[in-house]
């Protein structure tokens, strides 16, 4: 009898498997159990909402979830595209929603993890990706730097685990980020397309953010900015420093920046008349939305990434004819006489740092803090400085001290130990785009190479004064590029056999 059970369970799988393989996947509902359930759906909704307009609502939420959760299943590379939709748009939607308590993390986790799981429905040859990623030295780093991290909830230092939970989960979900990007994205095209995309969310964020200044704040983004002033999040002044679709405006101003020197360098090489004004006309929006942020760690991000881009190709003609100009650019903003400009005036204070009083007060903080450094070889612990180790730390000596930057950030609680790892990742990372940009035989493979590694340099100029990587914003930009170089030679070699 328990045989019979067995073979009937096994035979019902078998044909529940290949139903959903028929209808949702392979015909992606567009047959008659799809043109049911959405029938259905319809009804259902019309009938409740006059009477339950919240259940209602929360219905058609549900729905969304559930259609969202079944693409994702089905296309692991259509499960990114919505992971950067969400990261650029939720902080919007849920200030024209009113909807301050969103778990906007939550959900950010809930998608990275369902795109992750995506990969096991794909047939994957699990031992081959995972052990080109290990063996890679940018991915064995990576790996080495996870167990560091988890080391660290044996840390005598910290006091909570709560602290460390929060930190690790964050890492935990952009490793998978980064499995998924170097799983997923096999070939140059699918990484074209996808950066086609980014470009195109980048540009919109631009664009907002210059209309932000030009138009003025709408109610619920002015209700956003006294929020975000008062939890301290970077707003001084609503009617000053914009933050478009971002959470605030450091994490606008930053991608911007490192998002601006990418698509540039990609605009310069592009033949396509109409694509490369497209281009330059985005990247025009995200250095004016840079400039509106008032991040002034933006605006050093976008010098410094043009300067690794010119020291790359510095061999080319063109490249030293675009040095001239964004120097003489340069020199203009910095010194012409004209001072009514308050985003100019701004830009300018960037590179007057010994003037400046907030920098005054980072250097003396640093001076206050190296000796517990030096004194902690593995750190505080995770999740131990400014309002976080207030929130699960409170007492302890790291609690509520602003590091302002990541590397004193990564000093602090994970020592000099998980500082010299952090910096030697770095290091290997810049490398390999290096020698992506000289060696790849795919010209158009070398100047993503190229472009990648400039926009990577500025982010990690920006970790010294901001945390630059690790919002869900920049996640969807930077691990994608990540992969990219991981995988250069692969996709070098694909394209070259393609004729790309």
């Amino acid at each position: 009898m328990s045989r019979i059970l067995q073979g009937g369970n096994k035979r019902l799988s078998v044909r529940l498997r290949d139903f959903y393989e028929q209808y949702f996947i392979l015909e992606k509902l567009n047959n008659w159990v799809g043109y049911t359930l959405g029938i259905g759906v319809a009804l259902l909704i019309g009938v409740i909402t006059p009477f339950q307009p919240m259940f209602g609502m929360g219905l058609v939420g549900a729905i969304i979830g559930i259609i969202v959760l079944v693409t994702i299943l089905s296309n692991t590379v259509a499960g990114l595209y919505i992971n950067a939709f969400y990261a650029f748009f939720i902080y919007f939607i849920t200030r024209i929603a009113n909807m301050p308590s969103f778990p906007v993390g939550v959900v950010t986790d809930l998608l990275i993890y369902v795109t992750f799981l995506s990969l096991f429905l794909r047939r994957l040859n699990w031992k081959e990706m995972f052990g080109k990623f290990s063996r890679s030295a940018i991915g064995g780093l990576i790996l080495i730097n996870v167990l560091y991290l988890l080391l660290q909830f044996f840390n005598p230092n910290a006091h909570s685990f709560d602290g460390w939970y929060q930190a690790f989960r964050r890492v935990f979900g952009a490793v998978l980020l980064l499995l998924t990007c170097f799983a997923a994205f096999d070939n140059y095209e699918q990484m074209r397309k996808f950066f086609y995309f980014l470009f195109g969310l980048c540009a919109f964020a631009g664009f907002y953010g210059c209309v932000q200044p030009w138009h003025g704040l709408f109610p619920f983004e002015i209700d956003a900015a006294v929020m975000m002033a008062t939890h301290g999040s970077g707003v001084i002044d609503p009617n000053y420093r914009k933050f478009s679709t971002f959470p605030d405006c450091s994490a606008f101003g930053t991608l911007m920046s490192a998002a601006a020197v990418f698509y540039l360098v990609l605009a310069m090489y592009e033949q396509r008349p109409k694509y490369r004004n497209g281009m330059l006309l985005g990247v025009l929006f995200m250095i004016m939305g840079m400039g509106y942020s008032g991040t002034r760690t933006a605006n050093a991000m976008l010098v410094a990434g043009i300067f690794m881009y010119c020291l790359l190709t510095i061999d080319k003609k063109g490249t030293r004819i675009f040095a001239g100009i964004a120097a003489f650019l340069l020199i203009v903003i910095l010194y012409a006489p004209f001072y009514s400009n308050a985003t100019i005036n701004r830009f300018r204070t960037t590179f007057q740092s010994k003037k400046d009083a907030s920098y005054q007060l980072r250097l003396a903080n640093r001076a206050f803090i190296q000796p517990y450094i030096y004194s902690h070889p593995i750190g505080g612990g995770l999740g131990t400085t400014g309002g976080t180790g207030q929130a699960f730390n409170p007492g302890h000596f790291l609690a509520g001290f602003s590091p302002d930057g990541a590397y004193l950030q990564r000093a602090l609680e994970t020592g000099y130990i998980g500082m010299i790892l952090g910096c030697l990742l770095y290091f290997l990372i810049l490398k390999k785009g290096i020698q992506g940009s000289f060696r790849s035989r795919s010209e158009k493979v070398k100047i993503l190479c190229a472009a990648a590694t400039a926009s990577l340099f500025s982010l990690y100029v920006g970790e010294y004064t901001q945390v630059a990587i690790g919002q869900i914003t920049d996640m969807v930009f930077y691990y994608p590029i990540l992969a990219l170089l991981m995988k250069e030679e692969e996709i070098d070699r694909r394209a070259v056999a393609e004729h790309i």
